[in-house]
């Protein structure tokens, strides 16, 4: 059980040949999906509490040495998104039969509200794809799925990522953020309209950061979940035969050329 955190860990280090390994052996020691569940729920206190240590350990203080400290803060970073990796992998393995033995345990110690807060604010770009791929993970598996002010915490996370400008972090984004299809009240709770907007602009204008093929291909299934407010050209106020006044979201046609 002790081993288990760190092993796991391993399977989605930052280094191929570790992953390898890692895979490899835990392969040959749980050689099907029955054995691969049946591991993680028998050490799920050890697993569950050891990923969150290591994905909620404080950034290294700094010792003065630039290569020294850039050299912890990488080894940090890669420590926090793989362990936020192996939580996404627990969470896909794990067999909705057990959710009442492990849904507690995540719930305390991982998927908490101030947990979404704080990995959508990381300024490394693998971790905030990580929480990505946790944040997908969690929605598509029905048990795990966050209820209340952690839904919306992840609701916000995902409607803050427009922002991004890394073509990585847009790819791990955007299935979770389509996800959020079945949830619409989280997402009218979450949505500042104004914003989403100049974020979609921004991004359209950008060429996307480099990740346009991703984008595209979701762009309209999310504008789809926008308030009727940006999707409806507005009433009123237009009298005296002036031109028909266009919808707020019609402004991204004209980004995307």
């Amino acid at each position: 059980k002790r081993l288990i955190t760190p092993w796991l860990c391993c399977e989605f280090d930052a280094q191929a040949d570790v992953r390898r390994a890692a895979k490899e052996a835990w392969r040959s020691a749980f050689p099907n999906a029955a054995k691969d569940a049946e591991v993680l729920v028998h050490c799920r206190d050890e697993l569950v509490r050891g990923l969150a240590e290591v994905a909620l350990l404080p950034p290294p203080q700094k010792c003065g040495d630039a290569d020294a400290d850039a050299a912890a803060a990488l080894d940090h970073e890669r420590s926090v998104a793989a362990a936020l990796q192996a939580a996404a992998h627990v969470v896909r393995a794990v067999p909705a039969a057990h959710a009442a033995a492990l849904r507690p345990l995540l719930d305390d110690e991982l998927l908490a509200a101030e947990t979404w807060r704080r990995f959508g604010g990381a300024k490394a770009a693998g971790v905030r794809a990580a929480a990505y791929a946790l944040a997908q993970a969690c929605l598509e598996a029905a048990w795990a799925k966050p209820e209340g002010d952690a839904l919306h915490r992840l609701s916000v996370l995902l409607l803050d990522g427009l922002g991004e400008k890394e073509p990585s972090c847009h790819r791990a984004l955007w299935p979770p953020l389509l996800l959020l299809r079945a949830e619409p009240a989280a997402v009218r709770a979450a949505l500042a309209p104004k914003h989403v907007i100049a974020r979609l602009k921004a991004l359209l204008r950008a060429g996307c950061h480099g990740a346009a093929h991703t984008v595209y291909h979701a762009l309209l299934p999310l504008v789809a979940m926008l308030p009727d407010e940006l999707l409806l050209p507005p009433t009123g106020g237009g009298g005296g035969g002036g031109a028909a006044r266009l919808a707020p979201a019609a402004e991204l046609l004209a980004a995307t050329w």
